[in-house]
């Protein structure tokens, strides 16, 4: 063999041992990179996995926190009220989305649940007491997990005080199939939750399903604190066991995982890019050693340090290789690599601090940035909490599509409104905050009348234009408040007092902390009042002005409070609506109402009963069915009934009222328009109305005798309801002048103080019984209630 050939193999052997060197360095190098990267998505997890576990522990605290505290509730757990109890456990498990809700007395028993589990039965000791006992010491809420080994709820625990310790309130989450999922959609990991138990680990929840969930129990028996690749009964993965709560060290632990396949997919890739970048480079040392050498070895020795700095985390610098061969390719597969880890790792920061619907930041988000506001002490801001008007009525009749339809275009308006110096967030449902950097009480006003004014009456959603107004409350920074949850709190209440006084628009005003705790505690007294028949109607007879005689009579609902006495439905009724008791006040008239109807029946008492009813009963669609339901159960004829109803109530959601009340009048039952000429219909609008009869608005009967205004509104009303055969009833008759004066325009019907107050059943007979006695005295028979001779035994 001469020195050439010898020369071509020697310096082909030592590019050999070089390539294959190289290969392995950069090989192992990756490997070693990908599983880095792989325990590093799990150490991730597991911070996402804490959140998630501290977000789902302090929504619990503030729905415990708030219960624990709600005087209502306090009240009834001071005096037994299991119904009140467990409403209010339902209610409040409901809103913050909790799977159970326990009452526990001060012995440590369950005495009340929303639901009925293993282990957590009502009249069966509480299982830890430690948390009991930590949150009694400390006065606050404290969390741990219940495992009974067929499933794992995560508890907060807070004590009740009235004034002393009557108990505590427990609100809880399942640990469950459908957590590990919204968790491993955040860490894209898998999650499984096990419980250790005497005989081994048993599986409460995880997202493995098949042979993999079979192989969970080898898989929690091999894993460790620290992320670690393990071969089993399950496919080779990377594993990482934490117990659920390290403190308390219960024996609840969570997995998480993620298969080998997954975390060296890329690598399979990289590794087949590189055995024909060596195939190549071998060739290429065939017809020039050197030549090779100057060529690959030096980008395989760029490529080996890139993979190291991967390994250490460092993903922003580039290996750039201006090729366009295999080189070029794993040049860019590196790159690529590097942004998708960045990429993912922004995304998962941004989830968390962003509302998914509408992409504005989260409450998390506006927390921190409301808080960094009040840190800087010598800067003023504002906040607006806004409400969608009538939302809910939007997801109910259009669908909940249409319904995040509104939601973003709400979300488009503020932030064109605003600068860019201000913060817009969703606040939850349909609230959304606005955090006025640097401004004045002067400034907010002007921007909340700026989104009240672009926004309109109607939102355009392409075809389909939605009525949604807004009430927006306004909190300013250090007028109102100086802490960020106390600011919070009072743009809420200035929020709900524009609702309540219904202006698009409403600044905090001193002393409404003590309304807003006055109207909550109303809501719960108004609860116990309709389960405890502590609700009362009242009747105030109509006169037949052509007839003379009484021929109608309106149900009032009255509230007599234990201490507060007399409460007008004018606060309450609102209330009502607000708190979703106004379906249960509804059916109270009703059931009231047809009840005394049949007794006026049965005494022969001929007259008819109008009843009002709310704008959400025009949004019920069960409604017409629960009437025909009743007028069965009561015998009762539905034209003995009219149903009055505002203009405003109707011109809230027009298509879905007009079916409600075309349903109504196809039972049979009149439908009056109550304070008709104060709302927002027009002629347009009323022709289209199945009503039967205008109910002229006291305001304008008042001054008929004063003001030629007043009288031409009342004439020209009456008038213009004769032309469309409806009959008209005129509100607000205080003398026997203005009923003269009624006659004298054809009014048909007159209501008021001067014919008598609204009464209590009884005295309300009476007064009919002697109101027609003086009839037959006067020798006037047409004011007989029954139109005959025979009128007072009639109504005997």
């Amino acid at each position: 063999m001469n020195f050439r050939t010898r020369t071509f193999l020697v310096l082909l052997a030592l590019v050999a041992i070089v390539e294959a060197a190289t290969f392995g360095a950069v090989l192992n190098a990756t490997r070693s990179n990908f599983i880095e990267q792989g325990n590093s998505e799990l150490s991730l997890g597991q911070l996402v996995f804490d959140n998630a576990i501290q977000s789902r522990t302090d929504e619990l605290s503030v729905g415990v926190r708030v219960l624990a505290r709600d005087f209502g509730f306090k009240r009834a757990a001071v005096t037994g009220d299991a119904a009140t109890i467990r409403s209010a456990l339902v209610n409040h498990q409901s809103r913050i989305g909790a799977d159970v809700a326990l009452l526990i007395s001060r012995d440590s028993e369950i005495t009340a649940g929303s639901a009925e589990l293993s282990g957590l039965e009502a009249g069966t000791p509480f299982p830890y007491t430690d948390m009991l006992n930590n949150a009694r010491d400390g006065d606050s809420t404290t969390d741990g997990v219940f495992d009974s080994g067929e499933f794992a709820l995560q508890l907060v625990v807070e004590p009740v005080f009235a004034p002393d310790l009557k108990g505590w309130v427990a609100f809880g989450f399942r640990l469950d199939d459908e957590l590990a999922a919204q968790i491993s959609s955040l860490t894209n990991l898998d999650v499984s939750f096990a419980s250790m138990t005497d005989s081994g680990y048993a599986v409460v929840a995880s997202t493995l399903v098949g042979t993999q969930r079979k192989s969970l129990v080898d898989a929690f028996s091999a894993a460790t604190a620290t992320p670690s690749v393990v071969s089993g009964s399950m496919d080779s993965a990377l594993l990482l066991r934490r117990p659920f709560d390290e403190q308390r060290g219960h024996g609840l632990h969570v997995l998480l995982s993620k298969p080998m396949s997954e975390v060296l997919a890329a690598y399979s890739v990289l590794r087949a890019r590189l055995m024909v970048v060596m195939l190549v480079a071998f060739c290429l040392a065939v017809l020039g050693a050197r030549a090779l050498t100057d060529t690959v070895a030096k980008p395989l020795r760029r490529f080996a340090s890139a993979a190291r700095r991967i390994s250490e985390g460092h993903y922003d610098e580039r290996v750039d290789i201006k090729s366009g061969d295999e080189l070029g390719q794993l040049s860019t597969a590196f790159a690529d690599m590097q942004n998708g880890i960045r990429e993912r790792q922004e995304k998962i920061e941004y989830q968390s601090r962003h509302d998914a619907l509408t992409g504005l930041p989260n409450r998390t988000r506006i927390n921190e940035l409301i808080a960094n506001a009040a840190a800087q002490t010598d800067t003023p801001f504002s906040l607006l909490m806004i409400d969608i008007n009538g939302f809910k009525a939007i997801n109910d009749t259009l669908g909940h599509a249409i319904g995040d339809d509104v939601l973003k275009a709400v979300a488009h308006l503020l932030s064109e409104t605003c600068s860019s110096e201000d913060s817009v967030a969703r606040h939850g449902g349909d609230e959304f905050l606005v955090l006025l950097n640097d401004a004045a009480p002067g400034r907010a006003r002007r921007i909340a009348r700026a989104i009240v004014d672009d926004l309109g009456e109607t939102i355009s959603l392409g075809e389909i234009d939605v009525r949604a107004g807004l009430n927006i409350g306004i909190a300013c920074f250090p007028e109102h408040g100086s802490e960020p949850n106390e600011l919070l709190r009072r743009a809420e209440i200035a929020m709900y007092a524009a609702k309540d006084r219904s202006e698009p628009v409403f600044e905090y005003v001193d002393g409404q902390d003590e309304d807003h705790l006055r109207r909550l505690t109303l809501v719960g007294d108004l609860r116990r009042a309709l389960d405890d028949d502590g609700l009362s109607l009242y009747y105030q007879p109509k006169l037949d002005l052509a007839l003379g005689r009484v021929t109608g009579a309106e149900a009032l609902i009255r509230w007599i409070h234990p201490t507060e006495g007399f409460v007008s439905p004018e606060e309450f009724i609102p209330l009502a609506e607000r708190a979703g008791l106004i379906r249960g006040i509804t059916d109270f008239v009703l059931r009231t109402g047809f009840a005394q109807l049949k007794c006026w029946r049965e005494q022969h008492i001929d007259i008819a009963l109008c009843i009002n009813l709310s704008a959400f009963d025009l949004l019920d669609n069960s409604l017409p069915s629960r009437v025909e339901s009743l007028l069965s159960r009561y015998g009762i004829d539905a034209t003995s009934l009219v149903f009055e109803i505002t203009e405003s109530a109707i011109m809230q959601d027009v298509d879905q009222s007009l079916a409600v009340l075309q349903r109504l009048r196809g039972i049979g039952i009149r439908l009056s328009i109550d304070d008709f000429g104060t709302g927002h219909s027009s002629l347009a609008q009323l022709k289209r109305l199945p009503v039967d009869e205008l109910k002229i608005d006291k305001s304008f009967v008042f001054g008929i005798l004063t003001s030629e205004s007043d009288a031409a509104i009342v004439r020209s009303t009456v008038e213009l309801a004769h032309v469309m055969n409806l009959k008209v009833t005129a509100e607000g008759v205080e003398s026997a002048e203005v009923e003269d004066a009624l006659k004298d325009m054809h009014c048909d019907i007159a209501q008021g103080y001067h014919l008598s107050k609204p009464l209590p059943a009884d005295e309300f007979n009476g007064w009919l019984e002697s109101y027609s006695s003086r009839s037959l005295l006067t020798g006037d028979a047409s004011n007989d209630p029954s139109g005959g001779d025979n009128a007072a035994e009639n109504i005997s």
